[in-house]
């Protein structure tokens, strides 16, 4: 199922809103894992239920004693081990910004499904200049907000594909 939603609406300027504080998040994470001796192009941003900010992984050019690697995906990527040497690393990464699955989810009325042993923690959103479009699985149950258009797939890939200055 695909929707429009149009610059104006009370679904727009909120995720609007989303999209900033998205921003903020991840720049906020990707500060400091520069701060801490990260390569300022790599960092494993959010966590398994956040959309934006958090910090599970800082690209190094090698591993610094006490840490740890972040993933056995990403080459490269490390991660202060717990200990009390990193606890300040550590305290400053807990308290980093992060938007949540829910915080969208809340704004276009979806919630968290399960089906054919797929998870959808939330719907595909791009934002663009005049409007935002948005994707949710056919197989889901979803109620659009009253403001949200339901359009065809060949407008959807037209309106995705047009060159726009994004948010």
């Amino acid at each position: 199922m695909k929707y429009k939603i149009l610059k104006g609406s009370e679904t727009f300027k909120k995720l609007v809103d989303l999209n900033q504080e998205i921003r903020r998040c991840n720049k906020a994470s990707t500060d400091l894992a520069k701060e801490i001796g990260g390569d300022e192009k790599g960092t494993i941003l959010g966590h398994s239920f956040h959309i934006a900010g958090g910090l599970s992984g800082v690209k190094m050019a090698s591993k610094p004693d006490g840490w740890r690697d972040a993933s056995k995906n990403y080459y490269g990527y490390f991660f202060p081990k717990i200990n009390k040497v990193n606890k300040p690393i550590l305290d400053k990464i807990k308290a980093l910004p992060v938007v949540s699955y829910d915080d969208l989810n809340k704004i276009v009325g979806f919630s968290f499904q399960s089906h054919d042993m797929t998870w959808f923690n939330c719907p595909g959103v791009i934002w663009k200049e005049e409007l935002i479009l948005m994707e949710v699985d056919y197989r889901c149950s979803f109620t659009p907000n009253e403001d949200m258009t339901e359009i065809l797939e060949s407008e959807f890939m037209k309106l995705k594909n047009e060159s726009d200055a994004k948010i």
